[in-house]
Formats: structure tokens, sequence, C-alpha cells
């Protein structure tokens, strides 16, 4: 605050801070890059529906995290890249320990793999869904 507006301000009190940005934003931003660095509502509610889905997503793979075959945080990133344990399972049905594999390390279009490419995971996944799977 000092070096932009010449003046000093209380940094330990969370009122300060709002009246010092506010100060800041109206006397020194210019507002379209103020709207550059700004997010639209339905960017928010876009973002709002992805963590919800995710969380429900997450869940379905409870069954892989009590086995101790998948982490709380890798069943998250499975979830977050749009998987459920379902998803999985059809894989798995279709084309084995492959079909996990490929659901796993599908590449996005920065080249870094959907999930996982670790093989120890994919065995891990595969084991426990030939295990578990239900007889037809």
């Amino acid at each position: 605050m000092q070096d932009l507006m010449g003046e000093s301000y209380n940094g330990y009190d969370a009122l300060e801070d709002v009246r010092a940005l506010q100060k800041l934003t109206t006397e020194k931003l210019d507002t379209t890059v103020l709207y550059a660095y700004s997010f639209s509502s339905e960017l928010v509610r876009k973002i709002q529906k992805y963590e919800s889905d995710g969380k429900i997503l997450a869940a379905s793979f409870a069954p892989l995290v009590d086995a101790k075959v998948l982490s709380v945080g890798m069943a998250a990133k499975c979830a977050k890249s749009g998987l459920s344990l379902g998803h999985f399972q059809v894989a798995f049905t279709r084309d084995d320990v492959d079909g996990v594999l490929h659901l796993m390390q599908e590449l996005y279009d920065n080249g870094k793999p959907r999930v996982n490419s670790k093989k120890s995971t994919i065995q891990a996944v595969s084991l426990w869904l030939k295990s578990n799977a239900t007889e037809k």
C-alpha cells in the first residue's frame, strides 16, 4: 500500500485490508484489467457442479479405498477426471487389465495421463475388479 498509494495501513485488521483493497481497485486499477481477471457467474456455477459431481463420483470408489487398493487422493483424482467405479468395471469387462490400463493412461491434450500410469496401481485395481466381479 505504501508503494502504490503512498499511505500505510494496519495489515493485521481484516476491515483495513478490505478498505485498502477497495481503494486500490477503485483508484489505481483500470476496470478492463480488473475484468480480465474476474470470473463470470456461469464459470462459478460450472466449478460448483464440477466439485459436486467429483464428490459423487469419488464416493463410488469407496470399496477400492476401503480395500486399500486406491488412496483417497487417487480416488478423488479418478473422480475429478470424470471416472466412476462403473467406468473401471466396464473397461475391465471389455478388455481385462488392458481396459483399465487404457482408461487410466488415456492422455490429455498436455500429454499427461488422465489418472495414473503406474503399473502397480493398474494391476491392483484390475486384481480387485477380477476378485469382485459379479457372476452373470
